[in-house]
């Protein structure tokens, strides 16, 4: 197997078929590699599932990245969009956007307050969470209370899945 190439095999191989059981959606989860039921309850075989997930996730992702990249490589002009076309599809590649360095940024918009505004904005304001959770239990005068419940008004709560990392195997 050289560089270019990546082994799904073990991961996408179909195991025998598992035997047609109605699962008991509220005691089992119904694994989508290999169609085998695992009980919500054995916590053991919850983390078995999730590694294997991870894994196969892990290396669809890398495959997806290396299609990614193929096909970007063919995108040869230096518009940001082209188009790259085979016999039977089309495909739009849209390269990455430029970054800049924020450090250098700030010292440039700080150095310069007479030209900075011809070529520079300020496009994030971020909140200084310790000093803010200190503003929110301190009571003061009016200006002060509405300010920070403006900043408040502002906060938009995590949303999401939970992040999972296995953090040791136990051995008996």
């Amino acid at each position: 197997m050289n560089a270019n190439t990546l082994d799904l095999s073990a991961l996408l191989k179909q195991s025998p078929e598992p035997e047609t059981v109605e699962p008991d959606e509220s005691s089992h989860l119904v694994d989508p590699l290999d169609g085998r039921l695992i009980n919500i309850e054995d916590v053991d075989s919850l983390i078995d599932a999730y590694e294997q997930a991870k894994e196969a996730s892990t290396a669809l992702y890398a495959w997806q990245n290396k299609l990614r990249e193929t096909l970007g490589n063919k995108a040869t002009g230096d518009a940001k969009s082209q188009r790259v076309r085979g016999r039977r599809r089309i495909v739009k590649v849209t390269k990455p956007s430029e970054t800049w360095d924020q450090s250098i940024l700030k010292e440039v918009y700080n150095s310069y307050p007479d030209k900075r505004d011809e070529l520079l904005r300020v496009s994030t304001i971020g909140v200084k969470a310790r000093e803010f959770k200190k503003a929110t239990q301190t009571n003061g005068p009016d200006d002060f209370n509405n300010f920070v419940k403006m900043i408040s008004s502002a906060r938009r709560l995590p949303a999401g899945l939970p992040t999972i990392n296995i953090e040791a195997d136990i051995k008996d």
